[in-house]
């Protein structure tokens, strides 16, 4: 009779993988976030410890190191460069070594919620906590102080940019009426309880372009390189598609909304 065979005492425990649509966060002083899975990759940025990470897809493992494609949350105040990207970083596989990422909780609303309660959640941890299933939210619809001036142009425009009206205290739930709903408009001030759901199919259609005429005729390379198409349509999984709307009340909002002339 055969001995049984048991693994090596010697052979090192592999950490748990961080599954697909989690939030993690860097742990390390500093990563670097790569174009591709391995260190001859080139390296976009350096990303600073506390900095969180979507996780996308399964992790890829090559000698020692595991591989994440994540995109870095966005903070307009801090991450210069790194903001609007995709890309790789990696952690050591075996559970003996410090890890560079970790897995983070997040603290989930349950639905039906408010705007003031989803509005604590970034778009990105909404895409992780609920996924494709429905949800209720209850806010109170307004209007930008300012329209957006921007020369990239969104498709398809009802799960991106088409309207201006968002929830109070939740500013990224914007007015996105899915197609199939024949949904009209609500109007700013209407207190709304708005079911819907994030990960719409449409996102993987959505594209985003440069206008010329913004710039007179001729774009200037620096704004098309700033596309990432992955990103696009990672922001598109992350928007609010509206399935149906009740109005249940009014607020006066005042005066609005010093939006430029069409």
């Amino acid at each position: 009779m055969s001995p049984t065979s048991s693994p090596s005492a010697s052979t090192p425990a592999t950490a748990a993988a961080i599954p697909n649509r989690a939030i993690a966060e860097v742990v390390s002083d500093s990563i670097n976030l790569r174009v591709a899975a391995g260190e001859a990759s080139e390296a976009l940025v350096t990303l600073e410890r506390g900095r969180r990470l979507f996780i996308i897809g399964e992790p890829t493992e090559a000698s020692d190191l595991r591989w994440y494609r994540v995109a870095p949350f966005d903070d307009v105040e801090t991450c210069d460069d790194s903001c609007g990207l995709i890309g790789f970083v990696a952690t050591p596989v075996s559970e003996a070594e410090d890890t560079w990422i970790e897995a983070v909780e997040v603290t989930c609303p349950s639905s039906p919620m408010t705007a003031e309660e989803i509005g604590a959640l970034d778009a990105f941890e909404a895409l992780h906590c609920y996924g494709r299933n429905e949800i209720e939210i209850t806010g109170t619809l307004d209007l930008p102080l300012h329209g957006p001036i921007s020369p990239y142009r969104y498709s398809p425009g009802w799960l991106t940019q088409d309207s201006l009206l968002f929830m109070r205290n939740a500013w990224w739930i914007t007015y996105r009426p899915h197609p199939d709903a024949g949904l009209e408009a609500p109007e700013r001030g209407d207190v709304v309880r708005a079911t819907g759901h994030f990960e719409d199919p449409a996102a993987t259609d959505c594209r985003v372009t440069v206008d010329p005429d913004f710039f007179g005729g001729e774009i200037p390379d620096e704004f098309e390189s700033t596309i990432v198409p992955a990103r696009v349509i990672l922001d598109c999984r992350a928007a609010f598609a509206w399935s149906e709307y009740e109005v249940i009340g009014f607020e006066d909002l005042g005066e609005c909304c010093g939006l430029p002339p069409p």
